[in-house]
């Protein structure tokens, strides 16, 4: 058998061993960046859910601390009241797009009073206003979900200057 003098090249065993090498290193470099997508993602839903949130207790706010003539169902939770802004006979609802609306005599068709870029993803799936105990506060409730995940939960009590 006749040895070949020009050594150049690679065996075929490097060749493979290399090759099984680079498909392992992408292999863990596709699953640690698909992690930090998914991580980044929630971290983008919850962000989004809590400015939502907020958005949604400032309105509230804004809106009750003015506002008289409220009237609330039998469990305490607020039906209607009259706002300086949208007038008589108002009320606040979540629609069937998780999203806050205020109807009233002016508004017969409902008003969505925040921005809709806010609520690509997340959405509003409670929100309740009802009488405490206490002269002149109402306590305010809000939770923001994306699909079955609450990200946002939110309780707080507000003054209401006219008292109720």
């Amino acid at each position: 058998m006749k040895k070949l003098g020009n050594k150049k090249g690679f065996t075929l065993v490097e060749v493979l061993l290399a090759v099984a090498i680079l498909a392992f290193l992408s292999a863990l470099a596709s699953v640690s960046t698909s992690s930090i997508l998914a991580t980044s993602r929630n971290m983008r839903m919850a962000s989004k859910a809590q400015i939502l949130g907020s958005e949604v207790v400032n309105f509230v706010s804004k809106e009750m601390r003015f506002s008289e003539g409220h009237t609330f169902d039998a469990d305490g939770r607020l039906e209607h009241y009259n706002s300086v802004a949208y007038g008589v006979n108002c009320s606040i609802y979540i629609d069937e797009d998780g999203k806050l609306t205020v109807k009233s005599d002016a508004i017969t068709a409902g008003y969505s009073p925040i921005g809709n870029t806010l609520y690509d993803q997340v959405g509003i799936t409670l929100f309740e206003c009802t009488k405490t105990d206490k002269e002149g506060m109402i306590a305010i409730k809000v939770e923001i979900s994306s699909g079955a995940d609450v990200l946002y939960s939110f309780n707080t009590t507000l003054n209401v200057l006219n008292a109720l």
